[in-house]
């Protein structure tokens, strides 16, 4: 299929200029693949129908990509940045921007900056990489990223990357990785609707939420990583969670746990929770780590 690109000046625009400068753009593109630009002042940009590319450039932009399989980056500024339907890809830059794939199955990038991301429906892949991010894939019923509304799928993957990161996932996510910094991660299965506010009032745990070191409020496939972690798992079944380095607290709460604290250096504390529980620690049974509750026990010496 042939790909069609307009320039901007096929799109409708309305640009808003005080002495010659522009102070703000309105783009709207078309049902076609548009190739969109904004100013460098705060911009409101709408892709509409097709496989569009957005660039924001400075300041703080507003980018809807609409239907179609878009392209969406913000550049400097603090942007907002919604990439509606379609399998989209959106970037972030160096300041905090607010990143929502929404429907489809996309792929979002934080880059540098203290940013906010969400997945939405769909099978997605959130990156933070660099800076202290917040990473939000949460289960039915929906909740919110600042002004955009996002909800969970099935098979989503969520990765901090560095920095201090805040990755809150839903039922139904499949790896979660805090990657190196004091990383936070909350989880919840079945709840009512929440906006956001405290961890503590995010169900899945009564437990208080530490401000540091690491806090994980878990099931599946978490994987805590370097530093001294503390990992929670919910009260679904067949809870895997791996603590990685670090002197870590791991806690399984109910359900049929597998629980991986070997690190071969450090002293870990493991509480398997109700259920059939089995975890692997470091020693003979004797020495470095400390469990309780645990119907089946595996010491190693060996470092993983």
């Amino acid at each position: 299929m042939r790909r069609t690109v307009l320039l901007i000046a096929a799109v409708f625009a309305a640009v808003f200029a005080v002495g010659g400068v522009a102070l703000a753009a309105t783009l709207n593109g078309t049902n076609g693949a548009d190739f969109l630009v904004g100013t460098d002042s705060r911009d409101t940009i709408s892709g509409l129908g097709g496989n569009d590319t957005v660039y924001g450039k400075a300041a703080l932009d507003l980018v809807y990509g609409g239907a179609g399989n878009d392209r969406m980056n913000g550049g400097g500024g603090d942007d907002q940045m919604n990439g509606q339907d379609g399998n989209d890809g959106l970037y972030g830059s160096w300041d905090e921007d607010v990143l929502v794939g929404a429907n489809g199955d996309d792929t979002v990038y934080g880059y540098y900056g203290d940013d906010n991301m969400g997945g939405g429906n769909g099978t997605d892949k959130l990156y933070g990489e660099a800076g202290n991010d917040t990473l939000t894939d949460p289960s039915s019923p929906r909740r919110s990223i600042g002004r955009y509304d996002i909800n969970r799928s099935p098979g989503t993957e969520m990765h901090g990357g560095d920095g201090n990161d805040t990755i809150a996932a839903g039922y139904g996510t499949e790896r979660v990785q805090g990657g190196n910094g004091n990383d936070t991660l909350k989880a919840f299965t079945n709840s009512s609707a929440n906006s956001g506010g405290a961890a503590e009032n995010w169900p899945c745990l009564d437990s208080p939420f530490p401000g540091s070191p690491d806090s994980y409020f878990c099931w599946d496939g978490m994987e805590g990583g370097p530093g001294d972690d503390k990992i929670y798992g919910s009260d679904s079944p067949d809870d895997s969670t791996s603590g990685g380095t670090g002197a870590d607290r791991i806690y399984g709460n109910g359900g049929g746990d597998s629980l991986d604290a070997v690190d071969g250096a450090t002293t870990d504390f493991v509480d398997c929770g109700p259920g059939e529980d089995a975890v692997r620690v470091d020693g003979d049974g004797a020495e470095t780590d400390t469990v309780t509750n645990c119907e089946t026990v595996e010491y190693t010496d060996v470092q993983r």
